[in-house]
């Protein structure tokens, strides 16, 4: 069942125009702070000399060493991972307010995009 009626009865369109709204606004949001954050500390550890040795982390153990340590090369493997994280971390962000709007349908679809990005990602890794 769609949360529409539900919300239309409680403030009319103007309600939903605005829940609408705030949803785009959220996930764009999302978007554009998980990318250009990705960007930024990509751009960081290239600048402080990652392209000079290029490395990547074989784990997220490997990854956390290579931060505490100041690696040039761990920055930039941080970047890409906060790059690549960020269409998932926006498909979560959709399943969370469908279910909170009540919008179970949407919500489920997200998650099962979401439970396929992950397998994905699994299947890469160990593929």
């Amino acid at each position: 069942m769609n949360a529409a009626p539900t919300v239309a009865a409680a403030g009319g369109e103007a309600a939903l125009a605005r829940l609408d709204a705030e949803s785009s606004f959220v996930l764009g949001r999302v978007l554009l702070l998980g990318s250009l954050g990705g960007v930024i500390v990509t751009a960081l550890g290239l600048s402080l000399g990652g392209a000079s040795e290029p490395r990547v982390a074989a784990s997220l153990g490997a990854l956390r060493f290579g931060l505490r340590h100041g690696e040039p090369w761990a920055l930039v493997n941080l970047g890409i991972l906060l790059i690549l994280a960020t269409p998932a971390l926006r498909v979560a962000c959709s399943a969370f307010i469908f279910a909170r709007r009540g919008n179970r349908s949407l919500a489920g679809r997200a998650l099962g995009v979401l439970a396929l990005l992950g397998l994905g990602a699994l299947l890469g890794v160990h593929g």
